[in-house]
């Protein structure tokens, strides 16, 4: 769910907050600094160096407005010449929901001279595809060595139920400082994460307001380019929210007790007689079934093949407009799934969490930060909902959900009172998915020169996903293009055009029945003369493969995007009289165990019987996160992958 706030929250916020007179702004009178500023060793021969940042936020409230006054600063060292080029345009970065207060720039050179940028300095640049326009500083004249000192002012409006602020970049930061500014009847909660320094609470700072501050210094940027990790949930970040309102005697706000009994008062409500009638009329069409996943998919498909999501839409008033408008936003569609769950006495929760790419569920600091997405627990089908993903269907949600906690609401009757039960659980992924079976033949019996090529690939689960859904969405023309594309990516050109056919096509099918590709046609892009003898790009018929290098040290844990598996079998039969010169390269054999599990391997090996060989090929990946230590381990097993994708296997005459 997208930033899930109903108007009664809204309410609830203001209520919290003790109107005042507007007052003064602590940094209004902000300016550049020339503070001297130490590089410690381990940063001088990085590409860019932040020297200082320094982010303030002050939060405003006045009988008629509340508003955040945001502060950054910045002075960035230009320590190369990819850095120069990389900061020559420096963007002002505000939205349509924000005023720009102050914008200043200026550029310090190594020779100490100091340039101020003017408002004639700035520039626009349009995004041809999306059509925005931004604006930016045009910096001119830099050479390595410059500083960049830039700091600007914003007056956004306040959401103080939860926002996490990342500190670790790209690049180091030698000195880093946050504060936050209040009212002194206010007090904010605040958790540092990875390392981070604590903040401290400030009582009375200034005049009759109290903040939390921390300074941290020399911290290590974060190389962007890591494969298979979480930036955001291992960067050092600051999370916040207003816990504390004295003047009105309110202590834990924001907790998720309170987003509880707000949405259960909303959405779990007894429907009256036309609404009723109407819900009945909609479910006659349902397929029921003993096997509970099966009536989950039946109640799921129900709503997602005759009501459109709409984010926009807000012309529903209750189930009967909903059904009769076949349109719906996100909160007329849970009330639409709750309805119907209700109705079929389906054993349910809602689950509210996170997109654990976007920000971590934190079951240990309550906020509304944690609620920002919705799912739908089918408990009997043990599986998950996604309620807008059209291209999905229990058991298989968007994999950013999983390994990552939620927030489930199930409902309870006491009394005959129906309330809200919830527990902090894991988002767990369906097991026994996302496997690809390979069987694959190159047949050169009747001749080098006429092989074929026919390979029959199953893949099920988010692995099926990519292709079984096509269909549904694409025109005849797009599905035959990638069908096409499919089969390019395993040994065959576009331009040969294979014959490429499939079975289970269909979101209808997706997780329940395996996606079955086959891919037929000659073998003239996997073997080619070389000499007296012949090459057989055997590895290609896997499939393009991954490569990890390591030409920095690794710093993130690795984190994949679900457990997958892979099995395949390849057979490849040459003609009397020719031998396959160098089989041996075929055996490999790299295992990553943990507690006594593998969690992660590749195995090769073959047999040949006459004039038959045959490559048994396992590869798994059965683990959702992996400490940093198991990197190097980790890392030759996807390698080992790529170095199969690249064999060739040598045919000699005898």
């Amino acid at each position: 769910m997208k930033n899930l706030k109903t108007k009664s929250l809204l309410i609830l916020f203001f209520a919290f907050i003790n109107l005042t007179n507007a007052q003064n702004i602590e940094f209004k009178n902000y300016k550049f600094n020339d503070n001297e500023i130490v590089i410690p060793e381990e940063f001088k021969n990085e590409e860019e160096i932040i020297l200082e940042q320094n982010l303030k936020s002050e939060f405003n409230f006045t009988s008629n407005d509340a508003n955040e006054y945001y502060l950054f600063h910045e002075k960035k060292l230009l320590n190369s010449n990819i850095a120069i080029e990389r900061n020559n345009k420096v963007y002002i970065p505000y939205s349509q929901k924000e005023d720009l207060i102050v914008n200043k720039l200026r550029v310090i050179l190594p020779n100490g001279k100091k340039i101020e940028l003017k408002e004639s300095d700035i520039k626009k640049d349009k995004n041809e595809q999306t059509g925005v326009t931004y604006e930016y500083f045009a910096v001119n004249g830099l050479e390595k060595g410059a500083i960049i000192e830039r700091f600007y002012i914003l007056k956004k409006p306040v959401d103080v139920s939860g926002e996490t602020i990342n500190v670790q970049e790209n690049f180091p930061i030698v000195n880093f400082s946050l504060e936050l500014i209040y009212p002194n009847y206010l007090q904010f909660d605040t958790k540092s994460y990875n390392g981070l320094a604590d903040a401290t609470f400030n009582k009375d700072k200034y005049t009759n307001k109290n903040s939390n501050s921390l300074e941290a210094k020399n911290i290590a940027g974060l190389n962007a380019d890591e494969q298979q990790s979480n930036w955001i949930r291992n960067a050092k970040a600051l999370r916040y929210k207003l816990a504390t309102n004295s003047s009105k005697n309110t202590s834990n706000l924001y907790a998720h007790k309170d987003f509880v009994s707000d949405f259960f008062e909303n959405y779990y409500v007894d429907l009256d007689t036309k609404d009723k009638k109407e819900l009945e009329k909609f479910t006659s069409k349902l397929k029921k079934s003993n096997d509970p996943l099966l009536n989950a998919r039946a109640i799921e498909g129900l709503i997602k093949e005759n009501i459109q999501y709409n984010r926009y839409y807000k012309l529903n008033s209750n189930i009967s407009d909903i059904l009769k408008s076949k349109q719906a936003n996100l909160f007329d569609l849970i009330k639409l799934y709750i309805a119907v769950l209700n109705q079929q006495n389906v054993e349910h929760e809602l689950v509210f969490t996170t997109e654990k790419d976007k920000a971590t569920f934190d079951p240990d600091f309550e906020s509304y930060e944690n609620i920002k997405e919705v799912l739908i627990y089918m408990t009997a089908a043990n599986s998950f909902i996604e309620p807008i993903a059209t291209n999905y269907r229990t058991p298989l949600i968007d994999f950013n959900y999983g390994n990552n906690y939620g927030l489930f609401i199930k409902p309870k009757v006491y009394q005959g009172v129906k309330m809200p039960v919830t527990t902090t659980r894991k988002i767990h992924f369906a097991d026994d998915l996302n496997i690809t079976n390979m069987e694959i033949t190159i047949d050169a019996s009747k001749g080098i020169d006429d092989a074929t090529f026919k390979s029959v690939l199953e893949f099920t689960g988010y692995t099926a996903s990519y292709f079984q859904v096509v269909k549904d969405f694409v025109n005849e023309t797009d599905f035959e293009n990638m069908k096409q594309d499919l089969a390019s990516n395993y040994a065959f050109e576009t331009s040969n055009k294979p014959k490429v056919t499939t079975v289970n096509d269909g979101v209808v099918n997706l997780a329940l029945k395996p996606y079955i590709v086959t891919i037929e046609g000659n073998a003239e892009d996997i073997i080619s003369k070389a000499g007296n003898n012949y090459l057989v790009k055997i590895g290609s018929v896997i499939g393009r493969q991954m490569e990890m290098y390591a030409d920095k040290e690794r710093q993130l844990p690795i984190e994949i995007d679900y457990p997958h598996f892979y099995t395949r079998k390849i057979s490849l039969i040459i003609p009397d009289g020719y031998q396959i010169k160098n089989p041996e390269i075929i055996n490999m054999n790299h295992v990553l165990t943990k507690d006594g599990k593998v969690v992660a391997d590749f195995i090769s090996n073959y047999k040949i019987e006459e004039n038959k060989l045959t490559i048994t090929n396992t590869e798994n990946y059965d683990f959702e996160t992996l400490p940093v230590s198991d990197y190097p381990k980790y890392r030759e097993i996807i390698n080992a992958a790529a170095d199969f994708h690249k064999m060739n296997l040598i045919i000699e005459k005898l």
